[in-house]
């Protein structure tokens, strides 16, 4: 709600958003993401949403306290930009990268974020911080590379479908899973 009113900095001002996009009824903001103290605790947070780290990961929720549903801190983009990791079935996941980058083949390394005349003698990407948004990008990678996510049971591989914003094969490939269907 603060992005939609107060913009993403002088690369996003506030009036790129539209401040009533979201119902503030339905609306929740989670707890900034702190860095951690060295008593080991993590400052002003709800206790049902804790951010913690998780598999190279530096800020996670697990947003049902299950398992099942991880919200992953991912600077970069926009301030506030967040992506999911959701279990679909026994060690079967889905990560979504929302805008943490623009093609799948930048997390694979076959290619790298996009840069563009920002029109002052510079170059810039569509995030408001590049370098934050290559490390968050490093990151994803390592983590799909390692392929397992913590499971009961112990280790093993797990499958990991990634989905990230503006992935037009994907889309193509799978019109059947967008809403009503099912990821």
């Amino acid at each position: 709600m603060h992005l939609l009113a107060h913009g993403g900095g002088p690369l996003y001002p506030a009036e790129l958003f539209n401040p009533d996009e979201l119902p503030t009824d339905r609306t929740s903001e989670l707890p900034h993401v702190c860095e951690k103290h060295e008593s080991g605790a993590y400052a002003k947070q709800t206790p049902a949403l804790v951010w913690r780290p998780l598999a190279g990961f530096p800020a996670a929720i697990d947003f049902y306290a299950d398992g099942s549903l991880y919200l992953i801190d991912a600077p970069g983009h926009l301030p506030g930009h967040i992506n999911l990791l959701a279990r679909t079935g026994p060690r079967k996941w889905i990560y979504l990268g929302g805008d943490c980058c623009h093609d799948p083949r930048i997390l694979s390394g076959e290619k790298d974020i996009a840069l563009y005349d920002d029109e002052k003698g510079g170059l810039r990407s569509v995030h408001a911080d590049t370098d934050a948004a290559a490390r968050m990008v490093e990151r994803i990678s390592r983590f799909l590379k390692q392929g397992n996510v913590m499971e009961e049971g112990g280790g093993g591989e797990s499958h990991i479908e990634v989905v990230v914003a503006h992935d037009g094969k994907w889309a193509e490939a799978h019109r059947e899973r967008f809403w009503p269907g099912v990821l």
